[in-house]
């Protein structure tokens, strides 16, 4: 039997992702369905509340799929593991001719790009669903025209007002007259923003290579609990001066919780591809 290579390939994680594709194409088919019929219900509703107003319906419908596609992908993400989920599962995905690094990634590509595009794919699909639901209100589509553009516009509108909002909070410095900080400003809010975002992202992934059945739930547990007992304890702290809040300036606020939230992405990714590699028929702690 052919060794498999220590280093990395991308033809054996492109055959990783293929070969993922094709065994699980029915699961995929139904995660595309649901992610198509929550759009289109959500425009339906839209429509049902006003049917004349397009800005309106663009802009709601953008930023409900924005939130809804978001609570899909942390679902998703949490099952990043799902071939480990039972012993005969583990084995055969284990068994497969490819580097721990290779399956890893391959099954992270999938969890992120490929529900990114199926979420932007049962979007596009959804859109054009208003003219049947307009037909049927009897509504006068002819002055319609194209809902992509408008969908789209809002939702980097609200992306950019979330990063911008951020910059206009930290104007307040000394800085806003000077040349740097046109810079300056808008690289922390974006900074902060995406930090954020992929800390919170890399919760539902580590949260899927420690449990494998059910990960979702007991993640979301697992937050709810540390989120109440954390603040607990910080209240505590705060009330008795064991630690006070250090005077920082907005700036420097967003700065240093943007770093956090890095700090922690990486160590979740770390974590994360650490418990997978030790992962094999009995499983290992997480620091053993």
């Amino acid at each position: 039997m052919k060794s498999i290579s220590n280093s990395f390939s991308i033809k054996r994680l492109w055959d990783l992702i293929k070969c993922d594709i094709l065994a699980n194409r029915k699961q995929y088919l139904l995660y595309f369905i649901a992610l198509f019929a929550m759009n289109a219900i959500i425009l339906l509703f839209l429509l049902l509340s006003d049917p004349i107003d397009i800005e309106y319906i663009s802009r709601d419908y953008s930023n409900i799929t924005y939130m809804a596609n978001g609570f899909m992908a942390c679902v998703l993400l949490s099952y990043i593991m799902k071939p480990m989920s039972t012993k005969t599962k583990m084995i055969s995905f284990l068994m497969l001719p490819a580097t721990t690094a290779e399956k890893f990634i391959s099954r992270l590509l999938i969890v992120t790009i490929g529900f990114s595009i199926m979420a932007i794919t049962a979007n596009l699909i959804a859109m054009p669903t208003r003219f049947v639901y307009m037909s049927l209100l009897g509504v006068d589509n002819a002055c319609y025209g194209t809902m992509v553009d408008k969908v789209y516009a809002h939702f980097f509108d609200t992306s950019s007002h979330f990063c911008f909002g951020q910059y206009e909070t930290i104007s307040v410095d000394g800085m806003r007259n000077t040349r740097l900080y046109n810079y300056v400003g808008p690289a922390i809010a974006y900074f902060f923003s995406y930090s954020w975002i992929l800390f919170s992202l890399s919760i539902y992934v580590l949260g899927g290579n420690i449990w494998y059945k059910h990960p979702f739930v007991k993640t979301v547990g697992a937050i709810i609990v540390c989120v109440f007992g954390g603040s607990m304890i910080m209240s505590i702290l705060f009330a008795n001066d064991i630690i006070t809040i250090p005077n920082l300036t907005p700036q420097g606020t967003l700065l240093t919780i943007g770093s956090i939230c890095f700090v922690g992405f990486i160590v979740n990714s770390c974590l994360s591809y650490r418990l997978f590699k030790k992962s094999n028929i009995k499983r290992n702690g997480l620091f053993s």
